[in-house]
């Protein structure tokens, strides 16, 4: 999607892969076991770097080069892509060879199939005709990645539509470096300067450092650093005696450790259902370790969306097993990771640092409690409550995952219950002992626990303060930590199923807030601004701008866009940032 430095889109083009049927329309499909066993494992790996490297995002026409210039099925493949196109003139269209995900569902076909099926002769017996074949496997699995499946009631809704298409490979397909980056170094230091501060994780952090064989937790920060300095200037190997490493920030015991061997057996394909927590759904294998040693010795960094999800979002694995490895009492995780510091240490300290001088109250949930606390029944506290002389803003801050099984089979209904149970209303937990779920006593939270407390303000019946008018302006805000979950269209859906909400508490919804979107990201970029001139500002701009009826497809894009990216019209600079982390990571480092 063709989008403008500011907060419109200005155009709408969708980018997809050539398919097989769009050229191979009459030709037999290829088998994947059987092309691929012609190649060894280190083959295929160096082939899915070549192809995110050189074929990713380019022109269809370019698969052509995939073939011996003297191979006479060249200029036939070439024939076939330009038919094609000529016959399928679609201007918000853009085809192309490959895309990431045509890469990692090349690997993880390869990585399914037992190491001893692999080919171990130095050559294969027709390479031209193996190549061809190639193609047709890149080109059945561009086929495969696209399809998704709504209910017959819901294909003509363009949200719907718009997050279907988008939600399962998001943060893979539009991985930006920048704030994906700033954002998991953030979260990672904040994260370990919290184990550090409290006594009760003091057994997690040296469970932690045990597994990697480090000394302290910069040692880990600092060498996915490197490796993303080092994959982004060059073509992501990195040579097993480690002599890029210039500055000396890698620590091999945590290379290998994010490392899958490329002679490693095999990883299943899939989970078997929501409940299995083996296999390779969603990559979530290759999330782990996000570089492959090859059996030379060399390592190889083959997406750098993984690498980065590795500074932070990953972590929340790595202590699960820690937890499970370590004898005794230990903290619970989720609590870890979702209350104790995205929801308290990241969020609240990102609030204390933006609320303005025209906030007339500004209260965690600890200042909330000072005030009033809640009683068995009642809604929970909100996140932060921030009050000016006209207005006051509810924040919740959720901290959530979409199950990886649920997640691939990019289906609008099963995504759609997962995060109504996360983002609405809790009805059941996943018991994965026995394959149910558990279904549990309805609890308000995200839209529904701020719709609650919308209902209370108009009735009079805010435990946090009676005083409150009738009629005074209310922003409702959702916080979603995981910026890989804002794909286009969460927004627009989450303020319908926020109206919904409002319905049922018998607030009339044309009077109220729409609710708005954001992340955290958004929170440290635009710190600045925020306290100069207060979220009010801000909030009334972004409302302004979904204020609009959609006449088209483009506005209705435009219409559905997050705050986040309404955000982007305005410049940040995070350099101070970025000077005190790198201070932060080199502290205690050893010459």
């Amino acid at each position: 999607m063709s989008k403008q430095m500011e907060d419109r889109y200005d155009s709408l083009t969708f980018r997809l892969p050539m398919e097989f049927s769009y050229i191979f329309s009459r030709s037999c499909r290829a088998s994947f076991n059987k092309v691929l066993c012609q190649y060894s494992r280190d083959e295929l790996i160096r082939i899915a770097v070549l192809l995110n490297r050189e074929y990713c995002n380019q022109p269809p026409q370019k698969l052509c080069q995939m073939l011996s210039s003297n191979d006479s099925k060249q200029q036939d493949l070439f024939l076939r892509i330009e038919s094609f196109l000529k016959k399928s003139p679609k201007r918000d269209v853009e085809y192309v060879a490959a895309t990431e995900i045509t890469t990692l569902e090349l690997l993880r076909r390869a990585f399914s199939i037992p190491l001893g099926k692999f080919r171990t002769t130095n050559n294969p017996l027709n390479v031209d005709r193996l190549q061809f074949q190639t193609i047709k496997l890149i080109t059945q699995i561009n086929e495969e990645s696209t399809k998704f499946h709504i209910d017959e009631k819901d294909k003509g809704d363009l949200a719907i539509l718009f997050y279907i298409n988008s939600a399962s490979y998001y943060e893979i397909s539009n991985f930006n470096e920048q704030n994906e980056f700033i954002a998991q170094t953030i979260q990672a230091v904040r994260f370990f300067r919290l184990l550090e501060s409290e006594s009760k994780y003091e057994s997690l952090l040296l469970g932690f450092c045990n597994a990697y064989g480090i000394s302290n937790w910069r040692e880990y920060v600092r060498t996915l650093f490197s490796l993303f300095g080092l994959s982004k200037e060059g073509e992501g190997y990195i040579p097993n005696d480690l002599n890029i490493d210039i500055d000396s920030l890698i620590t091999r015991s945590v290379i290998e450790r994010l490392s899958i061997s490329s002679e490693e057996n095999n990883i299943p394909y899939s989970s078997k259902n929501e409940y299995d927590q083996g296999g390779n759904s969603d990559y979530k294998m290759f999330r782990d370790r996000p570089l492959f040693r090859l059996t030379d010795g060399d390592y190889v960094i083959y997406n750098r969306s993984f690498l980065v999800d590795r500074l932070y979002s990953s972590l929340y694995f790595d202590f699960k097993k820690i937890v499970v490895e370590l004898e005794g009492k230990q903290p619970n995780i989720s609590h870890l990771f979702t209350s104790d510091f995205i929801e308290k240490a990241l969020f609240v300290g990102l609030m204390n640092e933006c609320h303005s001088h025209n906030v007339t109250e500004a209260l965690d949930e600890a200042g909330l409690k000072c005030k009033y606390q809640i009683k068995n029944g009642e809604l929970g506290y909100p996140d932060f409550y921030l009050k000016t002389d006209n207005a006051v803003m509810l924040f919740e801050c959720k901290d959530i995952r979409i199950n990886a099984w649920i997640k691939e089979q990019r289906n609008y209904t099963l995504i759609e219950e997962d995060l109504k149970n996360k983002l609405v209303s809790k009805t059941y937990q996943l018991d994965y002992s026995k394959c149910s779920h558990n279904i549990i006593t309805p609890k308000k939270i995200g839209c529904g626990q701020i719709a609650g407390h919308v209902s209370n303000i108009r009735k009079g019946k805010f435990p946090w303060d009676t005083s409150l008018s009738f009629n005074i302006k209310v922003y409702p805000v959702l916080v979603i930590a995981d910026n890989r979950l804002h794909a286009p269209g969460l927004a627009q859906l989450l303020r319908r199923w926020y109206n919904e909400c409002l319905q049922r508490e018998g607030v009339q919804t044309t009077l109220e807030c729409p609710l708005i979107l954001m992340s955290p990201l958004t929170l440290i970029k635009y710190s600045a601004i925020f306290k100069k001139d207060g979220f009010q500002k801000y909030f009334d701009e972004y409302y302004d701008s979904i204020s609009a009826t959609p006449s088209d497809i483009v506005s209705a894009l435009n219409y559905q866009i997050s705050f986040d990216d309404y955000m982007q019209k305005y410049p940040f600079n995070l350099e101070e940032q970025s000077d005190l982390l790198i201070k932060e990571l080199m502290a205690n480092r050893k010459p």
